[in-house]
């Protein structure tokens, strides 16, 4: 099964790559997670691929003072897993 990860706007621009994020996290996380993943997609593990998303969450929380410090993750891949992160620790 091959992996598809794409984005299209309101006017119909698409784009795809390894990594994508929208809003606030195109400007801040998106850097990062190109750093991070692109050209180690295939040999990410899940244990990385967390810690990479929460430094991004990090950075996102300490630049919006509007945020909150509290975050979910969700997982499911035939079972169902869901963690939580305070950020301002």
């Amino acid at each position: 099964m091959d992996r598809f990860l794409a984005y299209v706007d309101l006017l119909g621009t698409t784009y795809t790559a390894s990594t994508l994020a929208t809003g606030y996290g195109a400007y801040l996380a998106q850097p990062l997670l190109r750093t991070a993943v692109e050209g180690r997609e295939d040999t990410l593990t899940e244990e990385e691929a967390r810690k990479i998303i929460e430094d991004c969450m990090r950075v996102l929380f300490y630049r919006d003072a509007r945020s909150l410090d509290k975050v979910c993750f969700f997982l499911s891949s035939w079972g169902f897993v869901l963690s939580s992160l305070v950020l301002g620790v």
